[in-house]
């Protein structure tokens, strides 16, 4: 049996589901999984010299999918942390200064983030019903273990990790920057250079020096690019609403039901009735709720789709934050869907739905090389 040893820092709190038990932190059991598909499907895209010199390797991973209780070629084991050396987060999009101030006096805050699952828990006090972040202190490393029988994966391993880590997090909202490791060592320019060969678009911020400014930063472009605020509308809107004929987005078919069942006067802006369900090309919200109309809620469904991740993936190394977009491929899954828009209001349930289509094509790269000229906090690389 030959060992492979991998030494990983850690860049951002991990939002672990096990974060009450002893050492927990980066879990073999995702690790795995997610190298195993790595390999099979995404080196071939970014390094396809070197998934051919491997091809027959990589060919006896098991698909966890389809074959159950099949060997797999090798193992994965992480040396568990003691505690002492692992940092507890608080994590919320919003919390209220009083509770911040409390939560300071044993945790480490992070709010104003782009994470909200656990806001009314943190809000209310109760840290039992709500994730912590961990991360480990500065000095401390995880070592990740590799066990195989040919040594054939001691080089395809030694050559793919870099790549693995630099594109994947790991846990809980890891598109938006948490749970991100790198190999140790790893220097700015050899980051940006492995960054470059996973993604075909690349983009760093300026100087943020606070881990909160970076998660700030994180969720500042993701909203301008995405859903945008009241005075500005977002980069998304701005480029379907250059297309010939125009395409509207999604909003404003939402306003009107939702004025239609709580009988507000609503301003809705809208430039054709030829409105698409646009934001879901860059992640798929479940839910939208709206608390100033009395708590109307419009619950997303289609009858194949359940969760469709963003494209968009955010990574932190030092004093900079960097923007990737995955390959063009990853959206063809959403695009031309139906979907329907369920609303509720105090329980009861309106029958009459919103029906609406997702876009018919996508140029993820192209937009982003658009909407990130108006980002003067970032650049291409």
């Amino acid at each position: 049996m030959y060992k492979l040893k991998f030494t990983l820092k850690q860049h951002t709190p991990l939002i672990h589901f096990q974060q009450d038990q002893e050492g927990a932190t980066l879990r073999a059991s995702e690790v795995k999984p997610k190298l195993d598909k790595f390999l099979r499907e995404t080196l071939k895209q970014i390094r396809p010299e070197l998934f051919v010199k491997y091809e027959n390797l990589i060919a006896l991973l098991p698909d966890s999918q389809k074959q159950e209780n099949v060997p797999s070629p090798y193992s994965v084991a992480i040396q568990p942390v003691e505690d002492e050396f692992v940092e507890e987060f608080v994590i919320a999009s919003l919390i209220p200064k009083s509770m911040v101030f409390e939560y300071e006096k044993k945790y480490t805050v992070l709010d104003k983030t782009p994470y909200f699952a656990d806001n009314k828990p943190i809000k209310e006090g109760n840290l039992n019903e709500a994730k912590l972040g961990l991360k480990l202190k500065e000095g401390h490393y995880l070592i990740v273990y590799f066990k195989f029988r040919d040594t054939k994966w001691h080089e395809l391993l030694k050559d793919a990790l870099p790549l693995f880590f630099v594109s994947t997090n790991f846990g809980s909202r890891q598109s938006k920057g948490f749970g991100c490791f790198l190999p140790i060592n790893t220097t700015q320019k050899e980051f940006e250079n492995l960054l470059m060969m996973c993604f075909p678009i690349v983009f760093r911020s300026s100087q943020v020096k606070e881990l909160k400014n970076k998660f700030f930063e994180i969720d500042s472009i993701y909203k301008n690019l995405k859903s945008g605020d009241r005075n500005n509308d977002s980069e998304l809107r701005k480029y379907f609403n250059e297309f010939r004929p125009i395409i509207e987005w999604e909003k404003p078919a939402i306003q009107e039901k939702v004025a239609e069942i709580s009988g507000s006067n609503l301003s809705i802006k809208s430039k054709t009735q030829n409105r698409q369900f646009v934001r879901a090309l860059l992640g798929l919200a479940e839910l939208y709720e709206y608390p100033k109309q009395d708590g109307i809620k419009a619950q997303v469904k289609n009858d194949t789709i359940a969760r469709y991740g963003s494209p968009i993936l955010f990574k932190i190394l030092g004093d900079h934050v960097y923007l990737v977009a995955s390959e063009q491929d990853y959206a063809k899954e959403i695009l031309n869907k139906p979907f329907n828009f369920e609303f509720t209001h105090r329980g009861r349930k309106y029958g009459e739905k919103l029906s609406l289509m997702t876009p018919k094509e996508f140029d993820l790269v192209d937009f982003l090389q658009n909407a990130m000229k108006t980002q003067k906090k970032w650049n291409k690389i």
